[in-house]
């Protein structure tokens, strides 16, 4: 009836004072919550718009933090975190679904021959994911991985501190905004990403440049850094123990220019009170 539609508006109008609830609003974001009970009560316009910003509710809580654009970057990556389910792979890997996503396969491979490293972080059991990537190819391609079903943001920090790396030069790819949120949370500084968002552009990107590194020269070097702390984890020794175990022996090379690329990158590490933020390049360091 006329009387029942008027009530009806009342209460939405009333319960919506000072929300935009245009199609345009809640597209951009502007809509952050409608409760259960103005779900029931809304008819008409109304209705359309709560299922519209139903359907669109996954894009928009990725896009929330940058207005609908994906933000760019802003730092050189060192390395890449991947998440696994609906991200490295199609489907869940626990409910039997999980297939191989050829482009980001060939992304994880060119970032390796760049100089870019890629872990894991994902809620998963570790042998069946081991299992499938081994099956793939490509298990040998990621160090650290943090397969368990822990928190993320603890799982990414755990990558971050385990690979001696900043940051604000690591990027995160999740298909979760959740776990997104979590991991900057515990990582300030950190890259995050949707994989429909990034992986279609990251090779484009110049933060992804890299430097050509065919031989895979940086993967094999977290390798060594993976045993070494692989060892250290089941030798029960104190670190100045397991270093003198280790028996290392040091080498005195004065022909430095084969080994300019990585003095360069040692000193651009070591350098922790730069404050310019201003790094040394190779070609400056040869001259």
């Amino acid at each position: 009836s006329r009387a029942t539609n008027r009530k009806r508006s009342s209460i939405t109008e009333h319960s919506f004072q000072g929300i935009d609830t245009s199609r345009q609003a809640c597209l951009a974001g502007g809509v952050t919550h409608v409760s259960g009970t103005i779900c029931h009560l809304c008819l008409g316009p109304l209705r359309g718009f709560i299922l519209e910003t139903w359907r669109r509710l996954p894009a928009m809580a990725r896009l929330v933090r940058t207005n609908g654009r994906m933000a760019p970057l802003g730092n050189l990556i060192k390395l890449v975190i991947w998440d696994l389910d609906d991200t490295f792979w199609r489907g869940t890997l626990a409910e039997g679904g999980a297939t191989k996503d050829s482009r980001a396969i060939e992304v994880l491979m060119t970032l390796a021959s760049r100089g870019i490293v890629s872990s894991i972080c994902s809620k998963n059991a570790h042998a069946p994911a081991r299992d499938l990537l081994e099956s793939w190819g490509v298990w040998s391609h990621f160090v650290f991985p943090q397969i368990e079903n822990g928190p993320k943001g603890e799982g990414v920090a755990t990558i971050l501190g385990l690979t001696n790396l900043r940051p604000e030069n690591v990027l995160f790819i999740d298909d979760n905004p959740l776990n997104l949120e979590e991991a900057a949370y515990y990582s300030p500084k950190l890259m995050t990403a949707h994989p429909a968002d990034i992986l279609p552009v990251l090779l484009d990107l110049p933060e992804a440049a890299g430097r050509p590194d065919p031989d895979l020269v940086q993967l094999s070097r977290y390798r060594l850094l993976e045993e070494k702390e692989r060892h250290f984890a089941s030798a029960s020794l104190s670190r100045d123990e397991f270093l003198r175990q280790c028996d290392i022996r040091v080498g005195i090379d004065i022909d430095l220019a084969p080994h300019m690329d990585r003095i360069v990158d040692l000193l651009n590490k070591s350098n922790q009170l730069n404050f310019t933020k201003i790094r040394l390049g190779t070609e400056r360091a040869v001259v």
